[in-house]
């Protein structure tokens, strides 16, 4: 049997594609450009998506593994091509305005890239799982060493779920620990060599994913709708769910925790089969595909599934919660400010995958065919900050 190589976050090699496409586009154009769509308009919520002129610009990348992707403050966001080992950057047009990084041992070189991690003083850094470290960038490119893990996190790479830089020597640090015999998810602030303890939820037991070619996926899938550690932050503030209710807590033990009297749903094997489900491993030329049917009979399922889809944190710590919906209705987006208490519920808005701006951010689309594109859209005039005088 073959046996599929462990990436970021416990992934396996073959499988890191995919886990990656849950957070940006790969499928692609040869200039690096982006295709154009006709107008969508504003949504019921009020999201205007017409960013860029009178048309929504879907980003379809092309020729590129991504594993990561983050803003760069400028109206620019860089994405991760982990098989090329280089770092692309966009501009909000679609086009590629710069790429670098290259394969090798030495500065400014990756062995094997496996996160991107956008740092607060212009820099970026990505997580090697080869060299041990976090080779940093500058924003245009510039190769300014590199970072050993151990001085950032307690874990390997492989155990490695998250990175943010959230201050001057403090970084949030989302990891998989051990304690005796049960495993957990764990949410921590690094400063220097201290480790302080946030949030933590057990993490489900695995097995080996076996697909039908007997490649063995080792690190293998939580049961669906096992609830995971949920987080996001912005410089100076997070928010966090590890529940299956509607818990979301703020940043520090002080601060409200925003709640809302929803129940979870029953779990049933309709509703898991409509999860991204199987995939496909590549065995020389010819792909190995994992059904939907399989892979679920393999995971197994919760009981229960989290209210809670995602959450991300917007520039000025507005916090906005992707609640479950059943399928083929819209899941409510609702948004609280700093201190959790409730601005607005979204009946039928996109999620950001991450903000530009205060008042501008990137969603994803993923379409039957697994096809995924990015959207860059105008947060609602409700949700936007006063201006600043």
């Amino acid at each position: 049997m073959r046996r599929a190589r462990k990436g970021f976050a416990g992934l396996p090699t073959a499988a890191l594609l995919w886990a990656a496409c849950q957070l940006v586009a790969s499928a692609c154009r040869p200039d690096g450009r982006v295709r154009e769509a006709g107008s969508h308009g504003a949504d019921s919520s009020g999201s205007d998506k017409r960013l860029l002129g009178d048309e929504d610009v879907d980003f379809v990348l092309e020729r590129l593994d991504v594993g990561g992707a983050v803003p760069l403050g400028s109206g620019e966001f860089a994405l991760l091509d982990y098989r090329g080992k280089q770092i692309v950057v966009f501009d909000t047009s679609g086009a590629m305005v710069r790429r670098f990084g290259r394969g090798g041992g030495g500065p400014g070189e990756l062995l094997f890239p496996q996160g991107l991690v956008r740092m607060l003083d212009d820099r970026i850094g990505v997580v090697d799982g080869r060299k041990l470290a976090l080779v940093v960038f500058s924003y245009s490119g510039v190769p300014m060493g590199q970072l050993p893990l151990d001085t950032l996190v307690d874990v390997s790479p492989t155990r490695l779920l998250g990175l943010r830089h959230v201050g001057p020597g403090r970084w949030l640090v989302a990891e998989r620990i051990s304690v005796g015999s049960q495993t957990y998810e764990r949410l921590s602030l690094r400063e220097g060599r201290r480790s302080i303890g946030i949030d933590s939820t057990q993490a489900a037991t695995v097995k080996p994913t076996v697909y039908p070619c007997n490649v063995i996926v080792e690190s293998g899938e939580a049961p669906v709708f096992w609830p995971t550690l949920r987080w996001d932050a912005a410089p100076g503030f997070h928010a966090r769910t590890t529940r299956v209710e509607y818990q979301v807590a703020l940043q520090g033990a002080d601060r409200h925790v925003a709640g809302l009297p929803i129940q979870p749903r029953e779990a049933d094997r309709v509703a898991a089969l409509r999860e991204r489900l199987g995939g496909t491993v590549q065995v020389g030329t010819i792909g190995c595909r994992l059904s939907r049917e399989s892979a679920l009979e393999q995971r197994s399922m919760a009981s229960r599934i989290p209210v809670v889809r995602s959450l991300r944190v917007s520039p000025q710590h507005q916090v906005w919660v992707q609640r479950d919906a059943p399928h083929g209705t819209a899941r409510p987006i609702d948004v609280f400010d700093a201190s959790g208490h409730k601005i607005a519920t979204m009946a039928d808005a996109p999620m950001p995958l991450f903000f530009l701006t205060d008042t501008t951010f990137v969603s994803m689309e993923i379409g039957a065919d697994s096809g995924v594109a990015l959207w860059l859209h105008r947060v609602p005039s409700l949700l936007n900050p006063p201006l600043k005088r």
